[in-house]
């Protein structure tokens, strides 16, 4: 599952959120992890967590996870520039993803790509043009270029 080109923010969102409550009614635990508990006790302060304090940390964990997979489910055309943002802060120990899926909604809907809604190439899409280019010969792209 990943965002159509053209699905609006909100309509993803509705289709996450409808995909998670299946998986929880299926009695699936994605995201829930003792360790991810623990890192979030850890960025609090806690050392020796009540059950109740290790309770709602998982809670917190599994809503950071799910934030974190909706923002990486977006659309990468539209959002990669967001991403890579993200993934880079994260390099400098900064911690820019959203908490939970109603922030990570409201981010990619407020985000201003900086190519003015216009496409950019991606690395696969170039990758793919790339044989194309090498088979034609040297001559058929001047041609191509005169016509233009």
């Amino acid at each position: 599952m990943c965002q159509e080109k053209g699905q609006s923010v909100q309509s993803f969102r509705d289709q996450f959120k409808a995909m998670r409550q299946v998986c929880e009614q299926l009695g699936l635990t994605i995201g829930q992890s003792e360790q991810g508990a623990r890192a979030v006790l850890k960025k609090e302060g806690v050392t020796n967590p009540t059950d109740e304090q290790l309770s709602n940390a998982k809670e917190k964990a599994v809503e950071e996870f799910f934030a974190i997979l909706f923002i990486y489910l977006a659309d990468r055309q539209k959002y990669g520039k967001a991403i890579e943002d993200m993934e880079n802060e994260m390099l400098q120990k900064k911690d820019p993803f959203p908490k939970d899926v109603s922030d990570a909604s409201g981010l990619l809907d407020g985000w201003k790509n900086n190519y003015g809604g216009r496409s950019v190439h991606t690395e696969a899409k170039t990758a793919w043009h790339l044989p194309l280019y090498l088979k034609t010969s040297t001559n058929q792209r001047r041609e191509e270029k005169r016509k233009r």
